[in-house]
């Protein structure tokens, strides 16, 4: 095999585990195959295994070669993804160092507030941010996802990214949960927070907190939706160690008939901190979209 073809496979093999190890024989079975015909020097049953080891785990050796798409843009790209990644990275703490000149009561108060400034655009281009979903993108730099929500389109992986690159860099265990509400594949994703030993969830898109039960999410307020969780970005199994937040709907509520008395300071700081770095915010979102382009 290709020596370049063989590093690569290995970097893959790192990224996506058993997946990749089977891809990595079909992708061996391809090449065998290809230089078997080229040199002429090929049995039929050669031929009939190798064909069937394409045919049979097809969609695995497809997920290779956009595994090895996904490798060749990050090299070529490597440039502009630091540049971003820095821009992205300063932002990040000017506003966590905004956060910082504040006291909250606690985590569950620092994410109604975090919501209602996403939703308000201050994180945003021109003070303009809604969800989008876009079915063609490009989304190969995963660690600078957060970098969505900047360009004023996101959908929940962007805004979940987002808040846990915030919420880490204010030494809050916080995490990353896969979920969905409506079939049995994973379509949904949201904060988990760990705090007090206790764990429970914020949902930066439909704006609710989650009570966390065996392997489901229940919403709150009023528990309207349940989400059957997948996976998790810390280890699952600890994860199901960690005992729930018992919230309820009074509890919650509070959070959010409380945020009209903020301080008025928080609320104009963080308007001026918005228009201030606003061409800060195009750069990135401008750059955002040219290394990771969508339709």
């Amino acid at each position: 095999m290709d020596k370049k073809v063989s590093n690569k496979m290995k970097i893959i093999m790192r990224e996506n585990g058993t997946l990749a190890t089977c891809a990595f024989y079909e992708v061996a079975a391809a090449i065998n195959l290809g230089v078997s015909c080229y040199s002429g020097n090929i049995s039929l049953s050669s031929i009939i295994f190798n064909v069937f080891t394409l045919l049979t785990v097809g969609s695995n050796y497809v997920k290779a070669l956009s595994a090895l798409e996904r490798d060749d843009y990050r090299k070529e790209h490597k440039e502009e993804y630091e540049e971003l990644k820095n821009l992205y990275t300063e932002y990040i703490d000017e506003i966590v160092s905004m956060i910082k000149q504040y006291k909250f009561e606690d985590e569950l108060q620092l994410c109604v507030l975090l919501d209602c400034l996403l939703y308000n655009g201050i994180f945003s281009y021109n003070n303009c941010y809604k969800y989008k979903h876009f079915d063609d993108v490009n989304e190969y730099f995963l660690d600078i996802l957060g970098s969505f929500v900047i360009t004023g389109n996101a959908v929940c992986r962007h805004t979940t990214s987002f808040m846990i690159d915030i919420l880490s860099k204010l030494d809050i265990n916080c995490y990353e949960i896969i979920c969905s509400s409506e079939s049995n594949k994973p379509n949904h994703s949201v904060v988990g927070i760990t705090s007090n030993n206790k764990k429970f969830s914020y949902d930066f898109t439909n704006h609710h907190f989650g009570v966390i039960r065996n392997n489901y999410i229940y919403s709150l307020p009023e528990e309207e939706v349940k989400y059957k969780i997948f996976g998790t970005t810390i280890s699952f199994s600890d994860f199901k160690k960690i005992p729930s937040y018992e919230l309820d709907d009074e509890y919650i509520n509070k959070y959010y008939d409380n945020l009209d008395k903020y301080d008025n300071n928080l609320i104009i700081n963080f308007g001026l901190f918005s228009h201030i770095n606003n061409d800060v915010k195009k750069e990135i979102s401008d750059k955002t979209l040219k290394l990771m382009p969508r339709k």
